[in-house]
C-alpha cells in the first residue's frame, strides 16, 4: 500500500538501507514475497555482494 526506504546516517550501521512498506494483509506480504524470492531462483538471480535481504513482518507499538 505504502513504502518508505530510508538510509543509516552512520557508516558501519548494522544495515545501510531499510525498506518500512504497509501491506494489505499479511497474506499479501507472504505472496509477494515468495513470488519475488521465486522469481529470482527461477532466473539465477543473486544479490549483489554484500546486498541481504530479510523479509519480516513487524506491528507498530508507537507512533
Amino acid at each position: 500500500m505504502s513504502t518508505n526506504l530510508h538510509k543509516a546516517l552512520s557508516e558501519g550501521a548494522t544495515f545501510e538501507f531499510i525498506n518500512v512498506a504497509i501491506w494489505e494483509s499479511e497474506d499479501s506480504f507472504k505472496k509477494a514475497t515468495g513470488n519475488m524470492q521465486a522469481y529470482f531462483k527461477e532466473n539465477g538471480i543473486k544479490a549483489p555482494e554484500g546486498v541481504k535481504n530479510d523479509p519480516a513482518l513487524y506491528q507498530v507499538i508507537r507512533n
